[in-house]
């Protein structure tokens, strides 16, 4: 038979094909790909890994880029070396179809790679030790004080303060056994987060020590896989003071971390640049613990930065039993138009596609957040990876969100605090944009009646924007209606709302539901003042009493 090969991340133009014996296995069809494809001329054909796949190629869609990631959830099924192909794939296969999909190997080192690479081919020995003295390359001693070769470029990014974080010691305060509420001194982590403002007292919350907690010790349903979150929210509910914590936490354990402030640096018109943007950063953090063999693993050949993202990836962060961490913050930011970025550079696929994070790789732990746009989640995220992976990230609890209030002499009155807590629903930014609105002479209540009509006309603002783009409008306001009759924050709207940012997600424990509430006090407002001026008839005992203004 003839089966329609292609390779994770290619252009479905690129698609081979593979003759071979409808008795054969899956086992054999690995060899008969890796002699035909020169990109796994280094790999054993054991380790490629293949889905069988139905995807139709006509001319108009044949510079897409295929990938696990990209496949609708059940369209694609993993093949044991064993299996038989006569017993997966019929007689008749579809014309003009892929139906193979090949990922390369699991990671691990690539030193034996490299060795037999160099015996195999003295030429290339000799090509690298040429290439290697014109572009100077020289001597650094690494952590565990062993030399290693590496171009200017690698030593002077090692030698850069671009990035460089306080010393470890500057951290270790964050080992102690720390509780929900307490206000922390925290240094910089050598990248300054949106929205974050350093030099102030940072707050542990109780949603920081659960997650750090379940990285250290395991979460107890999956403690020997790898751990793989999203964290879901809308702007301004501290995700990312959150990802900032569990970053600085590893730092001070010394674990193997990438932590990304802003995933829109990789947003750039070359896939070099992009990995060099990852490469600084993992550099930056690690320096201090990266030994000689693993700089040399970074750095084999021509000093490549994709190359070393590979490794960064497949090697150094995916690993069975030393704790690595990878944090992406500002995630959204990387799916904003397509092609998406990890599907326009294939180096950048790992944080896309859960796929590559293999299941028993149990020291990895990989945390996506600000997707809060909600097109990862529910657009590209595999669907089956929802129910146990996505983190929704809400307001803070009463207790830390007091005690922040606590440490403002403008907030710290009860009278004032009450209040200030009833319409922010304690969603920090909310706090920040009440800030603007407190100017000298005015007394505290006008000021919070100034802000909550100007982030009423915000919120107001951008819903209108929304229902105007929807072709079915009756059920938008129908889902306002309910809220309201119900007497509760709780809203069932389509999930693209999240766009707007003035609703929150919660995972009812008691029958694992999913429930949508308004963000704030300005946020109902806004929908109800959208609902009393639509067309729809209101019951005439739904009244603005109904909303507790």
């Amino acid at each position: 038979m003839k089966l329609i090969c292609i390779v994770n991340g290619c252009k479905s133009g690129e698609a081979f094909p593979v003759d071979i014996a409808a008795a054969s296995t899956i086992g054999d069809l690995k060899t008969a790909i890796k002699r035909k494809e020169n990109i796994f001329k280094d790999v054993d054909a054991k380790d490629l890994a293949l889905w069988k796949v139905s995807i139709p190629v006509i001319a108009v869609n044949k510079n897409d880029t295929v990938t696990l990631a990209s496949l609708p959830d059940g369209s694609m099924e993993e093949l044991h070396p064993v299996d038989v192909l006569s017993d997966l794939f019929d007689d008749k296969l579809p014309k003009r179809s892929i139906h193979v999909l090949v990922r390369g190997p699991s990671p691990g080192s690539l030193e034996p790679i490299l060795k037999r690479k160099l015996e195999e081919d003295p030429d290339l020995a000799l090509v690298t030790k040429k290439s290697r003295i014109q572009e100077q390359w020289r001597e650094y001693m690494a952590s565990d004080n062993m030399p290693v070769m590496l171009p200017p470029g690698w030593i002077a990014m090692l030698e850069s303060d671009e990035f460089a974080p306080e010393p470890r010691t500057a951290f270790s305060h964050l080992k102690n056994n720390l509780h929900a509420g307490v206000a922390i001194d925290m240094p910089y982590l050598g990248q300054t987060p949106k929205e974050y403002s350093s030099g102030q007292p940072f707050f542990v919350t109780e949603q920081m020590i659960e997650i750090w907690n379940e990285i250290q010790n395991g979460d107890e349903e999956d403690k020997h896989r790898v751990y793989r979150r999203v964290l879901s929210g809308p702007m301004g509910v501290g995700k990312t003071y959150l990802t900032y914590f569990l970053a600085a936490s590893a730092y001070a354990e010394k674990m193997l971390t990438l932590y990304i402030a802003d995933a829109g640096v990789l947003k750039t018109s070359e896939e070099d640049h992009s990995a060099l943007e990852i490469v600084k950063r993992f550099l930056a953090l690690n320096k201090d613990i990266l030994t000689a063999i693993e700089l040399k693993m970074l750095c084999p050949y021509d000093g490549a930065y994709v190359n070393a993202l590979q490794v960064i990836f497949r090697t150094l962060l995916m690993q069975k039993e030393r704790k690595t961490l990878l944090i992406v913050d500002e995630h959204g930011n990387l799916f904003e138009e397509k092609p998406y970025m990890p599907v326009r550079f294939m180096s950048l696929n790992p944080l896309s596609d859960f796929h590559f994070w293999l299941e028993d790789y149990r020291g990895a732990h990989v945390i996506f957040t600000g997707t809060a746009d909600a097109k990862y989640e529910m657009k590209v995220l595999d669907a089956s990876y929802l129910p146990k992976l996505q983190v929704f990230v809400g307001p803070l609890s009463d207790e830390v969100f007091s005690k922040m209030l606590t440490s403002h002499p403008r907030w710290n009155t009860p009278a004032i605090m009450d209040r200030v807590k009833e319409l922010t629903n304690c969603v920090p930014r909310e706090l920040k944009q009440m800030s603007r609105y407190f100017k000298g002479g005015q007394d505290s209540m006008t000021c919070l009646q100034n802000y909550t009509q100007a982030r009423t006309n915000y919120f107001l603002g951008i819903t209108k924007a929304y229902v105007k783009s929807l072709e079915e409008k009756k059920e938008f306001y129908e889902a306002l209606e309910q809220m309201f009759l119900n007497g509760t924050s709780t809203i069932d709207l389509p999930w693209d709302i999240s766009d707007l940012g003035l609703i929150y997600q919660v995972k009812d424990r008691r029958d694992n539901t999913v429930k949508r509430h308004t963000l704030c006090h300005s946020a109902r407002k806004a929908l109800w003042e959208l609902y009393t001026r639509s067309t729809i008839t209101i019951p005439r005992f739904l009244t603005e009493g109904t909303m507790e203004l």
